[in-house]
């Protein structure tokens, strides 16, 4: 690259002119996006040598009953590790990862290769990124083709985060929502020129991913006093007819027919109107009685209404209809648009009705104030100091994801908020989602937070109080992630997992919970609801005289149907031992590789 004279420039001219040739490279190459120096992470450099591992180590349940569901997951570990070690079984199977990570303040809140990032640090910024891509290039392969990733974050990171989402997703390919997370209240905030209220989240995906999430929606904040009409002489039961038939924001598709006019013009026979005021006077209701009305206007929404303009095609149709006498003597009637969509409009002015019922909830925008953090320390029943995120906010998060049955991942879990969300839904709608939780070693959280409210949520012993409260159904396999040296892994005969690896696949895979072993090379599992035993055998040598003893003991009672025995490994057929000692149970053949 260098020039030909160069040997008889100055050393001043040679350095304008490698300036030069430097400028004319960059911009030849230059790109649009984020660009940092990374970084090297100690958790990182060890897979460079060992293999992430998971061990199933105990087992917490709720009482026995209804609404137990598959069990869920909870790891302790390095969750780049857990992340790796994920990957092998769930790969392309998780609905919703969320994820609430160090948000690099600089005050001790993301330590990195076990030391805090300061805020002076100058490779702050870089170590962050450096961190987090790492776990999100992995975190992607997890998630399903219609999956998203869903990340709280605040002005610290915010916009590095969305240039790195973009990148590994496309462009255009990330929302963001606004969250207010605090009150304008209390010391702090007489001390910033611009006291911080919110924090973000960040929903990203394939395409189409995020457009295909469906949140909740949520009861106005106040009554519309608008709806100030009440129908005399309707019934809740015709309302919902109507809807059937295709009239409301919340309606069913329809085409309405002639037939089904007559039909709501017959419905609407007798119908009257009268104030909401003499409506409430009549059921008894002290209509000076703020608290009272709001109370009766809520539960009579049904035949609260008010009318609108409804455009001149609605009125012009109206109009045709009272001319040809078809509504004589009635208050409301009933047109049919030429696409056979339903609308009512009153007889005396044409106006177009809505039933207050239809609208007493809003769709959720990308602003959202209603989320309350003031009674956030008692939450879970743990103390976790500015590290849980409201439960509402993650049950509206995962309550958004279109399917009772989704998987979904925090590897950021912290006390466990997401976990215990995922319970709750469930408990709720009768939903059989799955969580999959990883918590960090640092401080002990683990133990000294996590787990006491796990067990605290599933047998109703709140920790922190004592008290005890309802239980919330559910069962969670607890383990642990650690790594084995590559070198002590012969991949010619054993299995690259490790069997509490191939146990959690079985366990996810049929609801199934671990109750004993047998020897030390298979493990007896007892499925949910019917209590059968599966039996897991990794290994291709066949048992050894004393497991087969065990065996045998396992299966001496002759129950066999429904019973499956999961095998491992490279057979083909069931082996002559296993045809012989499980003659009547089926082959079940769970490769993960």
């Amino acid at each position: 690259m260098n020039s030909p004279n160069s040997n008889q420039l100055s050393l001043s001219d040679r350095i304008r002119d490698l300036e030069s040739q430097l400028r004319d490279a960059t911009l030849s190459s230059k790109r649009l996006g984020l660009v940092w120096t990374p970084q090297e992470e100690t958790s990182a450099t060890q897979l460079m040598t060992d293999r992430p591992r998971i061990q199933l180590t105990d087992f917490l349940k709720s009482s026995e009953g209804p609404g137990l569901g598959s069990p869920h997951l909870f790891l302790r570990g390095e969750n780049l590790h857990a992340l790796i070690a994920l990957r092998a079984s769930h790969r392309r199977a998780v609905d919703l990862i969320y994820i609430d990570p160090p948000y690099n303040t600089g005050n001790k809140d993301f330590r990195y290769n076990d030391r805090f990032i300061a805020p002076d640090d100058q490779w702050r910024h870089s170590s962050w990124l450096s961190f987090m891509e790492r776990r999100l290039r992995i975190a992607l392969d997890l998630l399903k083709d219609d999956g998203v990733l869903a990340i709280s974050i605040d002005d610290n990171e915010y916009a590095r985060l969305i240039l790195l989402l973009e990148q590994l997703f496309g462009d255009g390919s990330v929302k963001t929502v606004v969250v207010k997370m605090s009150e304008l209240a209390g010391p702090k905030m007489g001390h910033n020129a611009l006291p911080k209220l919110k924090e973000y989240l960040l929903l990203a995906g394939k395409p189409g991913a995020v457009n295909g999430l469906r949140f909740p929606k949520q009861q106005k904040e106040a009554w519309d006093v608008n709806y100030k009409t009440a129908l005399k002489g309707f019934s809740p039961r015709s309302l919902a007819r109507l809807r059937q038939l295709g009239h409301g924001p919340v309606s069913e598709e329809h085409v309405l027919t002639e037939a089904e006019v007559a039909e709501v013009d017959q419905m609407f026979a007798g119908v009257t109107t009268e104030s909401e005021k003499d409506a409430a006077i009549r059921d008894g209701i002290n209509v000076k009685d703020k608290a009272a009305m709001d109370v009766w206007r809520v539960t009579n929404a049904w035949r609260l209404i008010q009318t609108t303009n409804g455009g001149g095609s609605v009125q012009s149709l109206m109009g045709s209809r009272i001319k040809r006498g078809e509504l004589s003597g009635q208050a409301i009637g009933a047109i049919r648009t030429p696409r056979g969509i339903l609308y009512l409009a009153q007889t005396k002015d044409l106006r177009t009705i809505l039933f207050a019922d239809d609208y007493l909830t809003t769709r959720v925008g990308d602003i959202w104030t209603d989320i309350s953090t003031t009674s956030l320390a008692g939450e879970g029943g743990v103390e976790f100091k500015n590290g849980k995120k409201p439960q509402k906010l993650l049950r509206r998060i995962i309550g958004a994801v279109p399917r009772t049955d989704a998987v979904v991942l925090d590897f950021f879990g912290g006390s466990g908020s997401t976990l215990e969300a995922v319970l709750r839904l469930n408990a709720e709608d009768g939903g059989t989602r799955r969580c999959i939780l990883v918590t960090g070693e640092e401080d002990n959280i683990p133990t000294t937070t996590t787990i006491p409210r796990i067990q605290g949520l599933m047998t109703g012993n709140v920790p922190s109080s004592g008290s005890t409260v309802l239980p919330v159904p559910g069962q969670v396999l607890l383990g642990t992630v650690s790594c084995v040296p590559q070198n002590q892994i012969d991949e010619t005969t054993d299995h690259p997992f490790s069997l509490e690896e191939v146990l959690l696949r079985a366990c996810t895979a049929y609801g199934a919970v671990p109750e004993t072993s047998v020897g030390q090379n298979a493990q007896l599992l007892r499925e949910f609801p019917s209590g059968l035993p599966v039996i897991i055998w990794p290994e291709t040598r066949e048992p050894n005289e004393e497991e087969l003893k065990e065996l045998g003991r396992l299966t001496a009672s002759g129950q066999t149907v429904g019973k499956v025995l999961i095998q491992f490994g490279p057979w083909g057929d069931m082996p002559i031992w296993a045809e012989n000692m499980f003659s009547g149970w089926s082959l079940c053949d769970m490769n993960i590789l």
